[in-house]
């Protein structure tokens, strides 16, 4: 039974997604008449198509399962840290009675990386080169391909290095790609609040 003590304003505080002021907004929309709402459509869908104008073509959405992660690196080098890489982002997720995995893994070579595999929410790139690095590093990049995705570059000079980073940077990657798909939902959810707020 919904408690008539709690106001929408309580509820949108304690939900800490969007500001008060900013739902109220959008649920007050609703509520002003056909007329008003019928120029906020017609606004909304103006500057949807001014952008898309602006942007060139649209880019296309990421697909994938959620905490799904593909791996792309040269097949000598993950023969070498499949077990290390594994460890890692399949960890196993905490607090459960049974051991389930973080992410699951899916691997792929560098020539056979293309087409729909480009477009997976969850990308890990591992670019192992002697020559062009002397240390690990790491870095991300969203909307490579599509939108709403992470690409991770994971660049080091020999599997070695890689390996010592795992262990000196334990979990730092799963927590990446688990803490970007705790984002996503909380967007998600998001979407689906003001959507429900619209049309009640």
């Amino acid at each position: 039974m919904y408690d008539k003590g709690i106001t929408r304003e309580d509820i949108f505080a304690a939900c800490g997604m969007l500001s008060t002021a900013k739902m109220l907004h959008l649920y007050n929309i609703k509520h002003t008449g056909m007329k008003t709402r019928s120029l906020f459509i017609g606004m909304l869908l103006l500057l949807v198509l001014m952008g898309a104008c602006n942007s060139g073509s649209v880019m296309t959405q990421a697909t994938g399962f959620a905490y799904e992660v593909v791996v792309v690196m040269d097949q000598k080098d993950w023969k070498a840290l499949r077990e290390a890489i594994k460890s890692e982002l399949a960890s196993s997720v905490p607090g459960l009675p049974q051991a389930e995995p973080s992410l699951k893994i899916t691997y792929v070579q560098p020539k056979d990386f293309t087409g729909l595999l480009r477009y997976v929410r969850n990308i890990l790139v591992v670019t192992i080169d002697p020559t062009a690095y002397t240390k690990v590093s790491v870095g991300y990049e969203n909307n490579v391909w599509a939108r709403g995705q992470v690409v991770v570059s994971l660049k080091a000079p020999n599997t070695e290095s890689i390996v010592e980073y795992s262990k000196t940077h334990e979990k730092a990657l799963v927590n990446f790609f688990v803490k970007v798909e705790m984002n996503r939902a909380i967007e998600q959810l998001q979407r689906n609040i003001v959507w429900w707020l619209w049309i009640t």
